[in-house]
């Protein structure tokens, strides 16, 4: 049985057993979609508005399902001074590539353009493997 998912729920019931729902970045910043849980349950996503890592987006007698994004490889750099951390978002911000400011580091999806460009002005970054959630407009950061 396919299950239509339009919103998030606010409130979740106590003492289920937890269902994740993997998907990539890219799903998730999409309004319709179609996902299978972990349990073999199939969902099909009509959203007005694109769910987040970690939304809990349906229940029934016995678990609760939540959405977990995929980690995938990103590139990580240490912000610095001010005047440092300005120019970086400056080179990042003219090649168009979607930005995540974590505590006090700046990540980024890892793609070969970013890569040609950190070698190019001697930047130093970090590869790791974990969610990636850019900024987008409308949304909290």
């Amino acid at each position: 049985m396919n299950i239509v998912v339009r919103h998030a729920l606010v409130q979740i019931p106590a003492n289920l057993a937890r269902v994740p729902l993997g998907a990539s970045r890219h799903t998730l910043a999409k309004n319709r979609w179609r996902g299978v849980a972990a349990n073999g349950r199939s969902f099909t996503f009509e959203l007005e508005e694109p769910l987040v890592h970690g939304a809990i987006f349906h229940a029934d007698e016995t678990a609760f399902y939540v959405l977990l994004q995929d980690p995938e490889k990103i590139l990580e750099i240490p912000l610095g001074s001010p005047t440092a951390t300005a120019r970086l978002a400056w080179m990042i911000g003219h090649h168009h590539f979607p930005v995540q400011i974590k505590g006090s580091t700046l990540r980024l999806a890892d793609q070969p353009a970013a890569r040609r460009l950190f070698a190019l002005e001697h930047v130093c970054f970090r590869e790791r493997k974990s969610v990636f959630q850019p900024f987008r407009p409308g949304y909290p950061h």
